[in-house]
């Protein structure tokens, strides 16, 4: 393994491929190229980037690489436990698979590498649905609280409501941590399986209650940590609990969010603030130092 800064791993992720893999409009060839460059150079120094693949994967179908694309389908199903049931609908390459040009080489290949991958992670499969389902429950229980909620008008009654769906949204991570403690890991498709339905727009949410921040922190923040340093996380939930423990403190506590970071909605902290004070500068210089930020 090449000795690489962590933080250069962070900075690749966020600032190079999270712009060019997490948007749906029309990527240029010359930047699909780039990032893939830059995925099969972290592949070389932090190992395989089984999520970051998966990622590309919907660029490598639309430019046209399927040399590539048939390459890393392959991998991710035989090594990561891709799996068709857990497909979002939304790739670009499910119709070719599924039924179009590439179904004919995908039925044959899929039977034989998920039976492959079967074979050795049998007893995660159960785990891996109530993570792919996390994102499907905390979508039904937003929808529904935003309805209820258009149609209460007593405020007591909706702070009320509110408490309740903040409570079930907390059930959902809780369920996550379960399986957390039970493998002592934070999963994610390198170090457990893929979870093709993410659910780290469940965790954020859960950031974003104020009943909620600090509980959920407390029980991800050392699977997180370890993951970090094993190089199968990046960064982000940590920047992420620093927005929002400033939007619920006024501080943050590891220095990592920039006032540019801050949701639309802080448009006049968009405005003063120079940079977000740091809680205790002790325990966030200690704790980059630690994790080579």
């Amino acid at each position: 393994m090449h000795c690489v800064s962590q933080n250069y791993r962070d900075k690749v992720i966020h600032e190079a491929l999270n712009p060019v893999l997490d948007v749906f409009k029309p990527v240029p060839h010359a930047d699909y190229l780039k990032a893939k460059e830059l995925i099969l150079k972290l592949d070389e120094d932090y190992g395989y980037e089984a999520d970051l693949h998966l990622k590309l994967l919907n660029l490598s179908y639309k430019h046209n690489d399927l040399d590539f694309f048939k390459a890393q389908l392959s991998q991710l199903v035989e090594r990561h436990g891709f799996t068709i049931a857990y497909m979002t609908g939304q790739e670009s390459y499910d119709d070719a698979i599924l039924k179009g040009d590439l179904a004919a080489w995908f039925k044959p290949m899929y039977i034989k590498n998920h039976a492959i991958w079967l074979e050795k992670n049998f007893e995660k499969q159960l785990d891996l649905k109530k993570l792919n389902d996390a994102r499907l429950r905390d979508q039904v229980i937003s929808s529904f609280g935003v309805k209820i909620h258009e149609k209460i008008k007593d405020t007591l009654v909706y702070r009320q409501i509110t408490d309740i769906q903040n409570e079930m949204l907390f059930n959902v991570v809780t369920d996550v941590y379960k399986i957390s403690r039970k493998y002592d890991l934070f999963p994610n498709g390198k170090n457990f399986g893929l979870v093709q339905q993410d659910f780290s727009l469940t965790m954020q949410r859960n950031f974003m209650m104020k009943s909620n921040l600090e509980r959920t922190w407390i029980l991800f923040e050392p699977y997180l940590r370890k993951g970090y340093l094993k190089h199968d996380l990046d960064y982000g939930f940590f920047k992420k609990y620093d927005i929002y423990s400033y939007a619920v403190t006024g501080y943050q506590k590891y220095g990592l969010a920039t006032v540019g970071d801050l949701p639309a909605y802080f448009t006049d902290e968009r405005e003063q603030l120079k940079e977000i004070p740091v809680q205790n500068a002790f325990f966030a210089d200690k704790t980059k130092r630690e994790m080579g930020w």
